[in-house]
């Protein structure tokens, strides 16, 4: 495949993930509602696992272990089925979805902070320039809705910022093993890698979780979280790790805020307000512009990040 037409179909992922994303709010919100975050989060990546081993197997992903690669494995299984989504869901009981997505724009800020350290990246001013205009045009419209400044509310956003924070270090160090095994292999080894250390506390706490409330609209909403946020949606976004750097993937997901509130004003009747639209111009241009801007990147760069990502031996 051309490296062109590999770049359009990574920006048509991401920009499906971010929609998938938007989707998540509103179609998962009943199942958050209504199932313990634990068992909600070991059903959710435990269905995962089941399905993207079999699709592995059917399509012949690699996702054969090497022992120099275990480290990596256990640090993207503990970020992507335990710190992010149970920070995000503690976080979500104490504090507001305001100030919650007030947050998550921070995420490209912290990708580029960690793809600069670790020699991954090296941007220009422009695409810091997009990183802080696509959080400038969230906040404008997320402050509309005021903020609260409660010792619980406060809580709540440290554990959803430790959660920003570890889906940016996912999205960082995920990269590398997407480059060896590719978008499915990488998401199938980070999944049940993160199932295995995560069943001593996710299999009694779902075990023993009370379903009598759960709802017909509960079920499907946690079916919504499993195949098409978790599968189809984290599939898409290591698509695009593959073939973008890091911090231009994660600002296109500050996007999601925007295509949240259009949404929910199609299905749900939501009205959208002008500082809404100045916003999420400000916003959609921040993005846009870090998707034009370039890595500098020196070539004796790229080697030494190209011997960083050699396949080692398998088990």
């Amino acid at each position: 495949m051309r490296p062109r037409t590999q770049t359009t179909l990574a920006y048509a992922a991401v920009i499906a993930q971010t929609l998938i994303s938007a989707g998540t709010y509103l179609l998962g919100k009943v199942a958050v509602d209504q199932l313990n975050p634990l068992a909600l989060c070991y059903l959710r990546f435990g269905g995962a696992a089941v399905v993207l081993f079999i699709t592995s197997k059917l399509t012949g992903a690699e996702i054969t272990f090497h022992r120099e690669e275990l480290p990596l494995y256990i640090g993207l299984g503990i970020l992507v089925v335990m710190a992010d989504p149970l920070l995000f869901l503690y976080g979500l009981r104490l504090s507001s979805a305001s100030q919650i997505s007030l947050l998550y724009p921070l995420n490209p800020i912290f990708v580029l902070l960690v793809a600069r350290a670790r020699g991954l990246e090296f941007p220009g001013w422009r695409r810091w320039l997009g990183v802080a205009l696509s959080f400038a045009g969230v906040a404008l419209f997320v402050l509309e809705s005021g903020l609260s400044y409660s010792l619980e509310n406060l809580l709540g956003n440290l554990l959803v910022l430790g959660a920003v924070f570890s889906w940016s270090l996912y999205t960082t160090f995920s990269k590398t093993l997407v480059e060896r095994r590719g978008s499915l292999g990488a998401l199938t080894i980070s999944v049940l890698t993160g199932m295995v250390l995560f069943t001593p506390v996710g299999l009694p706490a779902t075990l023993t979780a009370d379903y009598s409330a759960v709802t017909w609209e509960g079920w499907l909403g946690l079916g919504y979280l499993i195949v098409i946020t978790v599968v189809v949606g984290y599939f898409c976004y290591n698509y695009a790790l593959a073939h973008l750097d890091a911090s231009q993937v994660a600002v296109m997901a500050n996007g999601q805020p925007v295509a949240t509130v259009i949404l929910a004003a199609i299905f749900l009747g939501e009205r959208i307000t002008t500082l809404f639209i100045v916003g999420g111009v400000i916003a959609l241009t921040g993005v846009t512009l870090t998707q034009l801007s370039k890595n500098r990147k020196s070539r004796r760069d790229r080697a030494a990040a190209n011997r960083r990502t050699a396949v080692p031996p398998p088990l």
